[in-house]
């Protein structure tokens, strides 16, 4: 696909066009991309059985890769990667989990990770808190080095990760100590003890060491995942309480409670 005057892409959904793609092993899709002028560009859904090459996208400005796969279909980790890469002039990126486990596999195989999204300022991301998940979520924030804007969403579609304890025990000592010092402004969405298992050891950890380690802070936002939901009104709340007399290295970081916002996400699924 060429388009030179294209400013805004978005594909979403593409099935094999023989329908079952696993009954047709070995045919695969194949979606060259070349739109130098795209500002803007969405990819979301499964792409089932799908190569995706974008050839340039030296204006892009905002990304958004929110993909996941279906029983049958895993996508090549390659071309990922390949996606990774094609955005790294971006100054907005939404990734889904995905792509966060993708850099943590690279990282634990002990393979060169050569991800230059050195003009990225803000990111959201959808992920799980969890001890397993922070070697994952540092080695994302290292590739990102002006990132100043954090979003994260809790990561609904929850899936065991591929990650040993002792691996993590190797990381605790210097986690987060060098990806978390340009950071200016994080909000955090705490999930709903009602809806599923409750990380909240977890969040509150992963939570110390952005205030022990994130400098510059200058504001800390804690948002509900629900309306007028009680139990996330008392998770926040509990939340709030732990953090406002924790001391941070910022000394203009300021902690607050924010509104219920939107999880983009899910917003076609």
């Amino acid at each position: 696909m060429t388009s030179p005057k294209c400013r805004r892409l978005q594909l979403t959904q593409h099935d094999h066009p023989y329908g079952d793609w696993y009954l047709y092993e070995g045919d695969v899709c194949c979606l060259e991309i070349v739109a130098p002028y795209v500002e803007h560009l969405t990819i979301t859904r499964v792409l089932s059985h799908t190569k995706i090459k974008i050839v340039d996208l030296s204006y892009l400005n905002h990304a958004t890769f929110n993909l996941y796969c279906d029983e049958y279909d895993e996508m090549d980790v390659n071309i990922e990667k390949d996606l990774l890469l094609s955005v790294r002039c971006a100054n907005e990126l939404i990734l889904s989990s995905r792509f966060i486990k993708v850099i943590s596999n690279l990282m634990l195989e002990e393979e060169h990770v050569s991800l230059p999204l050195m003009e990225c300022r803000c990111l959201t991301i959808s992920s799980r808190i969890s001890k397993l998940s922070f070697p994952m979520l540092d080695n994302l924030l290292r590739s990102i080095r002006k990132l100043e804007n954090l979003m994260i969403f809790p990561d609904k579609l929850v899936k065991d990760i591929d990650l040993l304890e002792d691996k993590y025990l190797s990381f605790e000592e210097n986690i987060f100590k060098v990806s978390l010092q340009n950071l200016k402004n994080v909000k955090i969405m705490s999930f709903c003890s009602r809806t599923r298992r409750s990380d909240t050891t977890e969040l509150r950890q992963f939570l110390k060491f952005l205030l022990e380690h994130a400098i510059n802070l200058q504001k800390l936002v804690i948002v509900p995942e629900h309306k007028e939901c009680n139990s996330c009104s008392t998770d926040t709340s509990c939340l709030m309480k732990y953090l406002l007399p924790f001391p941070t290295t910022s000394m203009s970081a300021i902690i607050s409670l924010g509104t219920v916002s939107h999880n983009v996400f899910y917003s076609d699924v």
